[in-house]
């Protein structure tokens, strides 16, 4: 993992995907991954990429923060880019121009609430084409529902909990080393219920990923047989380096972790198509408590699109400070004890009483 240190992530970001402007840098980066590409694609296609993150740039440039028509602008930015992460990591396959998704009307119409808005994987568009970057299982013609699609965002966790008053489809993780045995302790939003304990977590033990809920408890751990591959099948990552797992959301009968850019451009899409089609509908969502999710999405969640399209055109991964923590190395558990011990024996000494007795 690559850390960047940097107080504006965004901006950061930004620079770094305006290298895939310059055609001779995106030849050389095409040519890393595939060094037979054919001398005519190795001429047209960093010219394609280019004017596909041209126009991504220039979309997110005017994108404000007014969330009646943010969504427009924000949309075709996605859009662009995911047209140039295809094109980057598959130069010599052909592109569609089509979204490659279908927005249900007949749901829209009816929905008095965002949440239920759906729409429907098509068979060739950026969508799809964005699928085969980033490996999501998921099946042809399948059906989202933004509800669930929000559910694996983690930057909307504390806002879906706020919002629908129940647990999200994924959990902070914190990481706990005991007897060199790497244990997790799931941090949810609120009390721990029957219905969180009656969820489906068989993505978790498919991948050798074994949670235990008693009581007001959890607890996680991973079984010898877990790779770094079976880890990534469950887990998500924030701009810092947060580990959340997730439990899946269900597409079409199966149990499917869905990429974080996945899901904001099933979000984008939506949320145009509400704000071109339906805009009345739109408005009334943005007049609601819909609009802290909306927010959330357009605003703040522009800068998780930009870590998300420059990890997948670097092939890298990277987290985000603004100062390397300082860690204490090589102090093993029997120096950590002398220094309990002589500690408690200055404690006893001033105060008379045994410290380890109070």
């Amino acid at each position: 993992m690559n850390i960047c240190i940097t107080n504006d992530i965004e901006q950061e970001c930004s620079n770094l995907i305006s290298m895939y402007t310059d055609t001779k840098y995106i030849k050389a980066r095409i040519l890393q991954s595939y060094p037979e590409l054919s001398e005519s694609k190795q001429g047209s296609v960093p010219k394609k990429i280019k004017s596909h993150i041209d126009q991504a740039n220039n979309f997110l440039l005017e994108t404000d923060e007014n969330v009646l028509t943010a969504p427009l602008t924000l949309f075709y930015a996605i859009h662009n880019y995911a047209k140039a992460l295809f094109l980057v990591n598959y130069p010599n396959l052909s592109l569609s121009n089509a979204h490659g998704l279908d927005f249900n009307n007949d749901v829209a119409e009816k929905a008095t609430e965002l949440g239920e808005i759906e729409c429907t994987i098509t068979k060739k568009g950026a969508f799809t084409n964005l699928l085969s970057v980033t490996k999501d299982e998921v099946d042809k013609a399948a059906v989202f529902r933004l509800k669930d699609v929000f559910s694996v965002i983690p930057e909307l966790r504390e806002v879906y909990y706020s919002r629908y008053l129940e647990e999200p489809n994924l959990f902070l993780a914190k990481e706990v080393i005991r007897r060199n045995i790497t244990e997790y302790e799931p941090i949810f939003q609120g009390n721990i219920t029957d219905e969180l304990r009656s969820r489906d977590f068989s993505l978790l033990s498919d991948n050798s990923f074994h949670l235990d809920i008693a009581g007001n408890k959890a607890y996680m751990c991973a079984d010898a047989n877990c790779t770094d591959k079976l880890k990534d099948n469950v887990t998500y990552f924030d701009v810092y380096g947060n580990t959340y797992f997730t439990n899946s959301i269900k597409i079409s009968d199966k149990r499917v972790k869905l990429s974080k850019i996945a899901s904001l451009y099933v979000s984008y899409y939506s949320f145009s198509m509400l704000v071109r089609y339906y805009p009345e509908k739109w408005t009334n969502f943005c007049q609601t408590a819909d609009i802290a999710i909306i927010r959330k999405l357009l605003v703040n969640c522009r800068r998780e699109m930009l870590v998300e399209v420059l990890q997948l055109l670097s092939g890298k991964k990277y987290t985000y400070a603004t100062k390397i923590e300082k860690q204490v190395s090589g102090f093993d558990s029997s120096e950590l004890l002398k220094e309990l011990l002589k500690e408690a024996r200055s404690t006893e000494k001033r105060t008379g009483k045994n410290p380890f007795l109070l």
